[in-house]
C-alpha cells in the first residue's frame, strides 16, 4: 500500500514540479530595466550613495532597491522601514532579491541616501558557501523611485552616473567578522561607476524580514590598561 501510493503521489508531483520548473524559467524579470547598477570606486567595500531630487507637497513614492551586499534606505536623514541586513541571504550567482518601500517625509526638496555594506555578499562567509571563491566584486546598489503628486503625474529617478557615492564612517561589515565603525573619518561623494551584472537575476522578495526589537545600552564603560576603552552590555 505504501509503495503504491508513494509511486502514485511521485507520478502526480512530476509534472508539477516539472510545471513550476519551466513556469519559473519563462518569466522574465521586469525589475530595474532602465536602472544601472552603481557603486563606488573609492569606497567598494562599503558606501553610501546621495541623489538629491524635488517633488510637489502632497507627493507619494515608491522605491524599489536591491544590492550586491546588504543596503538600508534613508529620505532626507530619517530611516525608511525597520527591516536590518536587507535583503538577507541571497545566492548572488542565482537570484537576488529586491525589497520595496512606501516612503515617508517627502518634501520639495529631498535627498535620496542608500547605504551599503559587504555583509553577505563578500568576506568570511562567501568564502565558505563557495570555497576557492574570492570576491573580486564591489559593493553596489540598483533602485528606481517612482513618485506621483496629487494631480496623479508620475516621475521617476533611476540609479546611474547622476548619482554620487563614497565612504562614510562603516569602513567594514561583515556577517561574521563585525562592523568597524570610525567617528573619525568625514564622510566623502564624488562620482559612481556602472557595475556591468546581469539585472534579470532581481526579483521582488516576499518574505519575513529581520527587524530590530530592542535597543540595549552598556551597563559600564571600562578602560583597559593598554588605554582601549571597552563598552559592556552586561549580556
Amino acid at each position: 500500500w505504501y509503495p503504491n501510493n508513494y509511486m502514485m503521489y511521485g507520478i502526480i508531483a512530476l509534472p508539477m514540479f516539472m510545471l513550476i520548473i519551466l513556469t519559473l524559467s519563462g518569466v522574465k524579470c521586469r525589475l530595474f530595466e532602465n536602472s544601472k547598477l552603481i557603486y563606488s570606486p573609492t569606497a567598494r567595500d562599503d558606501a553610501r550613495f546621495c541623489r538629491e531630487f524635488t517633488a510637489q507637497p502632497g507627493s507619494s513614492a515608491k522605491l524599489t532597491v536591491s544590492a550586491l551586499g546588504v543596503f538600508e534606505v534613508y529620505l532626507n536623514g530619517k530611516r525608511q522601514g525597520d527591516e536590518i541586513l536587507a535583503p538577507g541571504w541571497q545566492c548572488y550567482d542565482k537570484r537576488i532579491g529586491a525589497f520595496a518601500y512606501e516612503l515617508s517625509g517627502l518634501e520639495e526638496k529631498n535627498v535620496l541616501e542608500i547605504r551599503a555594506a559587504h555583509g553577505w555578499f563578500g568576506g568570511s562567509i562567501y568564502s565558505n558557501y563557495k570555497p576557492g571563491f574570492e570576491q573580486t566584486l564591489p559593493t553596489a546598489i540598483i533602485a528606481e523611485l517612482t513618485y506621483t503628486d496629487a494631480q496623479g503625474r508620475c516621475a521617476t529617478l533611476v540609479t546611474d552616473e547622476s548619482f554620487l557615492g563614497g565612504r562614510y564612517e562603516v569602513v567594514s561589515s561583515d556577517i561574521y567578522d563585525g562592523t568597524v565603525y570610525d567617528a573619525n573619518i568625514t564622510p566623502e561623494l564624488g562620482e559612481v561607476s556602472v557595475l556591468d551584472y546581469p539585472r534579470d537575476k532581481f526579483f521582488l522578495l516576499d518574505s519575513v524580514k529581520v527587524k530590530e526589537h530592542e535597543h540595549v545600552a552598556p551597563i559600564e564603560v571600562i578602560v583597559t590598561p593598554k588605554g582601549e576603552t571597552v563598552l559592556d552590555f552586561g549580556i
